[in-house]
């Protein structure tokens, strides 16, 4: 049949949710047009998007162009009618070029809201969806972008277009929930020779960092948890609490990174209830894409029912936890780690050979995070306006300047005196040792005073001090901050007594 036509002639199936059958459909996706035979092309998708707007009230989409003719779709899905307050969601999709069922779900998400006008979902919730982040990966089936950075690890320097595309829509929505769809590959070489591999459809992880909200972490594991896996139960998917670590060679099993440089974790500092999906990958990039992507969708649809019965407790938590850090006072965590509890973990591995589930009792599990090294949050940094890197660091981050010092202040920096190496997360590093100094005789004007407040106050603390384990000075391109004798960013503090 032409493809054509067949746009222009939706099929529509039926879709089985956790609430029944619904009398919805799905229009005909590319994926599916061409039997899940073909990946779906960046100008496939946008074509089938501008469809959808066309067709439904509900779907509105913008694209956001990229070099080379791709465009980034973002796709806003609610009911219009809507008189009550929504929740607000930002559904995110393949970062990595090579992961495509995230996309595939979430084209088959708007599919489905574009084929039914009076989605009962939709009441009280307001859904944006960045189905493809990374279109040239997605076209060269490639992890990382064109310029060979990895969109999930850049969310704090924001150096790909990509990624600042993903923030802007992420600071102009204000979602109060996100969720990033990933995959996971089971099919390495050392779980080939272990002789047992993770097999399960979906993994689903929460919020790991602890500057995040303790009651998001509390809501993920004893509702959402159990939530997604009932419904993914009923559908015939296997389901596991998102698990790290190379198990085959011996090292504990953990859950995912405190990095702020992913998109959970950096939408997360900001008070959102901050999600990851990771789906199993395929041998190839067609290997079993249909049941991988409908996990997905199914997920998708899953959290979407979550997230209207308990929309009242996200959105008072979002509200409280922002309310608070308006200016922060409380003591900020910079170095973590994970470290293990009473638990043993039950993890459920497939046999290579026999293709049999075996349960293994693992005693390296180390579930728990806590605090190594925390830091009281200044009333402002200052930023040398000589420094050219920082500043557009700041520009690219949206982060807002001021021109005066509160009156009953002090101006602090730190003395670098020398370095250690480090091993937080498994992962080799170095950190500068620091003497704090009390600074004399600055000159105002040379600097750019930066007010810690608002809802990305967090992410400015972790990025700016020094000995922050995954800040700014961490990276090759800001190592020359602790190059020097002095740190050359300063804190503004209230001064004791004051």
């Amino acid at each position: 049949m032409n493809p054509f036509r067949m746009f222009l002639f939706p099929i529509l199936l039926l879709v089985f949710t956790g609430g029944g059958i619904y009398a919805q459909g799905r229009i005909a996706t590319p994926l599916s047009a061409a039997g899940f035979s073909k990946l779906t092309s960046n100008k496939e998708i946008c074509s089938f998007i501008r469809q959808c707007d066309t067709l439904s009230h509900l779907v509105t989409a913008s694209f956001y162009p990229l070099e080379n003719g791709l465009e980034i779709p973002v796709v806003s899905i609610s009911r219009p009618e809507n008189k009550e307050r929504c929740l607000r969601i930002l559904f995110i999709a393949q970062q990595h070029g090579n992961e495509p069922a995230g996309m595939e779900a979430m084209l088959n998400l708007i599919a489905a809201f574009a084929a039914d006008g009076d989605h009962e979902i939709l009441d009280g919730i307001e859904l944006m969806v960045i189905p493809q982040c990374n279109p040239w990966g997605g076209d060269h089936h490639r992890r990382r972008n064109k310029e060979g950075t990895d969109l999930n690890r850049d969310h704090l320097l924001i150096r790909a277009g990509e990624t600042a595309i993903i923030q802007s829509v992420f600071r102009t929505f204000n979602p109060e929930m996100t969720v990033d769809f990933h995959e996971y590959y089971p099919y390495g070489s050392a779980w080939e020779e272990f002789g047992y591999r993770r097999d399960f459809d979906i993994q689903l992880g929460g919020l790991t960092n602890l500057n995040t909200s303790d009651e998001f972490q509390r809501l993920f594991k004893s509702y959402a948890l159990p939530f997604v896996k009932n419904h993914l139960d009923r559908h015939g998917f296997s389901f596991f609490e998102y698990t790290l670590g190379d198990f085959p060679a011996g090292e504990r099993l953990r859950h995912s990174t405190v990095d702020i440089n992913d998109g959970r974790q950096s939408f997360g500092i900001t008070g959102t209830f901050s999600l990851i999906v990771e789906g199993r990958n395929g041998k190839d990039s067609l290997y079993h894409l249909e049941r991988r992507s409908e996990s997905q969708y199914q997920t998708a649809m899953a959290l979407l029912q979550f997230a209207k019965v308990y929309r009242n407790q996200i959105g008072e938590e979002v509200a409280r936890f922002r309310d608070s850090h308006k200016q922060p006072v409380t003591s900020v965590a910079l170095i973590q780690d994970h470290f293990k509890g009473d638990e043993i973990l039950d993890y459920p591995l497939r046999s290579v050979k026999t293709g049999a589930d075996t349960l293994f009792k693992v005693k390296a599990y180390h579930p728990c995070v806590k605090a190594i090294e925390s830091v009281d949050p200044p009333l402002a940094y200052l930023i040398p306006k000589s420094d050219s890197m920082l500043v557009a660091w700041l520009r690219r981050s949206h982060i807002g300047c001021s021109d005066t010092v509160p009156a009953d202040s002090g101006i602090f920096g730190f003395r670098l005196t020398g370095e250690e190496k480090t091993n937080f997360e498994g992962i080799p590093g170095v950190l500068p040792l620091i003497s704090k100094l009390s600074m004399e005789d600055l000159k105002p004007e040379d600097y750019l005073k930066v007010p810690v407040q608002g809802i990305f106050s967090l992410k400015l603390i972790l990025a700016l001090e020094p000995r922050a384990m995954y800040g700014l000075a961490t990276y090759p391109d800001f190592r020359y901050l602790v190059s020097r004798e002095v740190y050359p960013i300063l804190r503004v503090e209230k001064q004791t007594g004051k």
